[in-house]
């Protein structure tokens, strides 16, 4: 009878031994770690794409709000300048009134006027007149008709000032009818306006060689010029 000696390593028990088991537990912790290493790895990875989302749209709106702050300074810096430039363009506007207030004012000249008021004090001559106006006021008050074979060299001015369009005349007439009629011509005039009553006193003056005493009235009155040409 024979007996058989098997020396091969029992396969059961290897694949059961202990040695079997740790290597089986050994593949399963290595496969966990694996799994962790990857989910770090994709946390990480998120991670990072959210914080360099984050970043940009933190970027963005500080840029958002650096752009209306530059907006509103600029639109602050316009207004300034539009009402810098308004101020100026007014300063010159009024500038300009001053001047060509003034050139009217040289341009202005008293020789109508007086043209006018050689033709109230010569005879044969009369006023410039707006005739439908003279006849409206000569219906009414007969006394105010013109006389024109008046003797004009019976009034004469002394002196005359001006302001603005009114003028003060000083001058003298022979007699109470005399001033009058110039008061007639005067108020005729469609040069003249406002006329004022007159302001007179009788004076007396006694020649320096013939001792002749000669009276007059000297009269002191303003009016207005409606216009110079």
């Amino acid at each position: 009878m024979m007996i058989k000696v098997n020396l091969s390593p029992n396969r059961k028990r290897r694949k059961a031994g202990p040695s079997g088991k740790k290597k089986v537990e050994t593949q399963v912790t290595a496969g966990s770690a694996l799994l962790g290493v990857y989910f770090v790895g994709w946390l990480m990875v998120g991670g990072g794409l959210w914080w360099t989302l984050y970043q940009k749209q933190a970027d963005t709106e500080a840029k958002r709000q650096e752009a209306a702050r530059m907006k509103k300074e600029i639109k602050k810096i316009k207004e300034q300048i539009d009402e810098e430039y308004l101020q100026a363009v007014k300063a010159r506007y009024e500038q300009l009134k001053v001047a060509i207030a003034k050139l009217e004012a040289q341009k202005r000249t008293p020789m109508f006027v007086m043209d006018e008021l050689m033709n109230v004090l010569t005879q044969g001559k009369l006023p410039d007149i707006d005739e439908e106006q003279q006849r409206k006021v000569t219906t009414a008050d007969p006394d105010a008709e013109l006389n024109p074979m008046w003797d004009a060299s019976s009034v004469w001015v002394t002196e005359m000032n001006e302001s603005g369009n009114v003028v003060e005349m000083e001058g003298g007439a022979r007699d109470a009818s005399d001033l009058s009629e110039f008061l007639k011509r005067l108020r005729a005039s469609s040069r003249f306006a406002g006329v004022s009553h007159p302001k007179y006193k009788l004076v007396e003056e006694k020649g320096t060689s013939t001792k002749k005493v000669r009276r007059f009235i000297a009269f002191n009155l303003t009016l207005r010029v409606t216009h110079w040409d």
